[in-house]
Formats: structure tokens, sequence, C-alpha cells
């Protein structure tokens, strides 16, 4: 009878042991999916970001270049 019962007990606490560990790496799985998640909304607020200072930066060149189209003198390129 001794047999039987440490049998049932080992594939029993094996069987524990894995679910544990099972539930240990779902657990790590989900939290990495969730930072990856976060990271890749930061990203895209980033990349909108940076486009729209992009653009910004594009209009302040082309203010630029009509205001030295406009002041005489300034075609040269040198100083006053």
């Amino acid at each position: 009878m001794k047999s039987k019962k440490s049998k049932a007990k080992f594939p029993l606490g094996l069987f524990i042991f894995l679910t544990l560990l099972i539930s240990l790496l779902l657990i790590a799985n989900i939290d990495a999916f969730l930072n990856y998640r976060q990271v890749q909304r930061r990203l895209e607020n980033l990349q909108k970001e940076y486009d729209a200072l992009q653009r910004e930066i594009e209009i302040k060149e082309s203010e630029l270049e009509l205001l030295r189209e406009l002041v005489p003198g300034s075609n040269d390129g040198g100083n006053r």
C-alpha cells in the first residue's frame, strides 16, 4: 500500500509544480505583452510628435526663405 501512496503523491506533486511553473510563465508573458503594448503606444505618440515638429520646422524654413526674399540685399548671403 505504501508504494501506491508514494506513486500517487509524486505525480500530484509534479502536477502542482508544472501548474505553478506554467502559471508563472503565463504571468510573465502577459506582463511582457502589456509592457510591449505600452512601449508601442509611447513610440506611436513620439512618432506623431516628431512628425508635427518636422512639419513645424518645414513651415519655419519656408517662412525664413520668404523673409530672405523680401529683405533687400540678403540675396548675396553675406552679413550686412
